[in-house]
């Protein structure tokens, strides 16, 4: 029998949600807790702690949050910490994975203990294909939410026999980044502080790794002339791929046209998408609703260029032009003919409030057994 349960459908609930990262640390992650803890932290009938990690100690909360970033290293040493603070919650909620956890243990025994205080402990995944450990996330999880409808059919066998018969509820993503409106003049000026006058600016933006496709950016760039690409994304010395990307643009002579400003804040980085003619998401698997990158792409109402296994060619509606993964002969086709097209920017708080809303729910319903 859970505890409180009859006296929470009707009184405050007391939410402990967990997450390894949270700005100002680097991970889309985190950025996606930070703006469900918003929305959530926005209504009137819950209480809520927030459980992170030490880096990210400067962190400003929303209004009411009581944080406690005090893990450090996410070991089963830190249990204590854990423990008392799930006994005095009436649910439990991890987000998983995130960049902050590393190696650490933690998150994947919170599960089990949680259910052994009779808290019941909800997950995120924001993956379908973990680590070694996250087997353990099984054992305990009341329910599973995750923004990507084909989970089950990418988890391999085993974690998939596990999930047989639990409550996965499929929530939407959506855009972690505000949405702004540029005037013509203005638009211009972010464009001329990042590529040279009359120039086609395509925008990559995101961590930089293999599955993201970015080898297709250069393709496109030596394509043609007047098209610049920014890639806008944190650059790591000592990553293996990242040094191979650079090195190819430099063997390919796309120095002038290939520009890299590295991490921009949030801020920056929406208005780039919104002076853009194109930000191009070549990922190798495909994108899909789950994607912020391309939630945030569409907010802001820019065209985007994007790969899919699925869907084909351009959705007006969707300003988004799907090409086959690795075409850049088609995402080439989709910029030649739509490159610029703008639709309205929108509120994002609206969808984020819809999100926060569909979590209570869950919540709530756990919580009662």
């Amino acid at each position: 029998m859970r505890k409180n349960a009859s006296s929470v459908q009707s009184a405050r609930l007391r939410l402990l949600l967990v997450s390894g990262s949270y700005p100002p640390m680097q991970c889309g992650v985190g950025s996606y807790t930070a703006r469900l803890l918003t929305a959530m932290a926005a209504r009137d009938d819950m209480d809520i702690t927030f459980l992170g990690d030490v880096r990210a100690a400067d962190a400003k909360l929303p209004p009411g949050v009581n944080g406690c970033f005090g893990i450090s290293r996410w070991s089963l040493r830190e249990l204590p910490v854990a423990r008392r603070l799930i006994a005095s919650a009436d649910v439990v909620h991890i987000q998983f994975p995130t960049q902050g956890y590393g190696d650490g243990l933690l998150p994947m025994a919170l599960p089990l203990l949680s259910t052994l205080l009779r808290t019941p402990c909800v997950q995120t995944l924001h993956e379908p294909r973990l680590g070694p450990w996250d087997i353990m996330l099984g054992l305990g999880r009341a329910a599973c939410i995750t923004p990507r409808p084909d989970i089950r059919q990418k988890m391999d066998f085993v974690r998939r026999q596990m999930s047989r018969g639990a409550d996965i509820h499929v929530i939407g993503n959506a855009s972690l980044l505000p949405a702004v409106q540029l005037g013509v003049e203005e638009r211009q000026q972010v464009r001329a502080q990042h590529v040279p006058a009359g120039s086609l600016l395509l925008l990559f933006f995101g961590f930089l790794s293999p599955a993201k496709g970015c080898e297709a950016l250069l393709g496109i760039a030596a394509a043609r002339p007047d098209i610049h690409v920014v890639i806008a994304g944190a650059i790591d010395p000592d990553s293996p791929y990242h040094r191979g990307l650079l090195e190819r643009i430099r063997a390919d002579g796309l120095q002038d046209r290939i520009h890299m400003p590295g991490y921009l804040d949030d801020a920056t980085l929406s208005r780039l998408i919104a002076a853009a003619d194109g930000v191009v998401l070549p990922f190798t698997t495909g994108s899909g609703e789950w994607n912020t990158s391309l939630q945030a792409a569409r907010a802001q109402g820019s065209f985007v260029v994007t790969t899919s296994r699925d869907r084909s060619g351009y959705i007006e509606e969707e300003n988004t032009f799907f090409a086959p993964p690795g075409d850049v002969q088609a995402m080439l086709a989709g910029i030649g003919t739509h490159a610029g097209t703008r639709l309205p920017a929108r509120d994002i708080n609206a969808d984020w409030e819809r999100i926060a809303n569909r979590h209570v729910e869950i919540y709530r319903s756990v919580v009662s057994g």
